[in-house]
């Protein structure tokens, strides 16, 4: 793949602008996550547009509105064309001739006003544009730098999974809840822990799932389960050391000190 080529055919810019299609979005996240050309100009173009955005913001020159306005009164006070000084005497019916056509130019002390008006009304028209401009533009940097975050997030829990030091560990139901199953990953060397639901049952509002983890033989309460988001994607459960095991059990809202071991969903060891 040339990526010169790739980044001067402007589908990053349509990306930036937010006009790119569906598919040129997620194969620009893919390919920004692995050329940091790609993600280097993405940046370049969001600092472009972001510059642009204050440039909107700033007051047109000062002398502009004078400029118009001289315009205006030397538009209203241009002299009329005079009447024709000669008039002809009536001709008689075989000297009648086409007669020539006076043009002169209507009195007009309304289109000073008119003007005035037409300028105030543009100027409004103006700001009103520029500040939908500069909105939009905001909005679009906030898109942009929220993307950025979350491949930046992404690729870090890749790396993480991918370390050598990273555990999978698969916790089974227990007689509670047999077809129970939730994924563990803990990183010795870090000591990070996150999680991924395979398959349990949403509980009753008053009720919430609680991660432990088992050290030199007893429980670590490592917090209550994200549920929703663990059903969707991995989600991170914070840190332990020297772990034996990780169980989950049932307790209510807000969790427990201690684990209610009659209420253990999932349990496996390291």
């Amino acid at each position: 793949m040339d990526i010169k080529d790739y980044i001067s055919s402007g589908v990053l810019e349509s990306f930036v602008l937010g006009i790119a299609s569906e598919q040129e979005r997620r194969e620009i996240e893919c390919l920004s996550s692995i050329y940091p050309e790609i993600q280097q100009s993405l940046d370049e173009l969001s600092e472009v547009m972001e510059s642009f955005a204050y440039t909107l913001a700033t007051e047109p020159p000062a002398h502009l509105k004078t400029k118009i306005l001289e315009a205006i009164v030397d538009e209203a006070q241009e002299p009329l064309l005079q009447p024709l000084n000669e008039v002809k005497p009536t001709p008689t019916q075989q000297e009648v001739q086409p007669a020539a056509m006076t043009v002169s130019k209507p009195n007009r002390p309304w289109l000073a006003a008119a003007s005035l008006a037409a300028l105030v009304a543009l100027t409004v028209v103006f700001f009103i544009n520029q500040n939908n401009q500069q909105q939009e533009l905001i909005a679009l940097q906030e898109k942009v730098n929220t993307s950025e975050q979350f491949n930046t997030e992404l690729n870090d829990l890749n790396s993480w999974l991918a370390h050598s030091r990273t555990k999978k560990i698969q916790l089974k139901g227990t007689e509670n809840q047999p077809e129970a199953e939730v994924a563990v990953f803990w990183n010795d060397l870090t000591q990070d822990v996150a999680f991924k639901v395979g398959n349990l049952p949403a509980l009753a509002s008053d009720k919430d799932y609680q991660l432990w983890a088992i050290v030199d033989g007893k429980p670590t309460d490592m917090g209550v389960m994200d549920y929703k988001n663990a059903l969707a994607e991995i989600v991170q459960g914070g840190k332990v050391a020297g772990a034996q095991a990780f169980a989950i059990t049932i307790e209510p809202k807000g969790g427990s000190k201690n684990p209610t071991l009659t209420a253990m969903v999932v349990v496996g060891n390291v």
